[in-house]
C-alpha cells in the first residue's frame, strides 16, 4: 500500500497518522464536524438541492 493510500484510509477510519501531511487542528475540526452530524446537528443536502444551488 502506498503512503498516500494509507494516510487516506487512516483518515476515513478516524485515525491520524503521525507522519500525516495534514494539519492536526484541521483534522480535529473535521472529526468534530462528523461527530456533530451524527448527533443530529447540521443539514443534509440532496444532490438535486446542491445542483440547484450551483446554477
Amino acid at each position: 500500500m502506498k503512503k498516500d493510500e494509507r494516510i487516506y484510509l487512516d483518515h476515513i477510519f478516524g485515525k491520524v497518522a503521525k507522519d500525516s501531511p495534514y494539519d492536526p487542528g484541521f483534522v480535529a475540526k473535521i472529526q468534530k464536524s462528523r461527530q456533530d452530524f451524527k448527533k443530529g446537528k447540521g443539514t443534509e443536502v440532496t444532490l438535486g438541492e446542491l445542483d440547484a444551488l450551483c446554477k
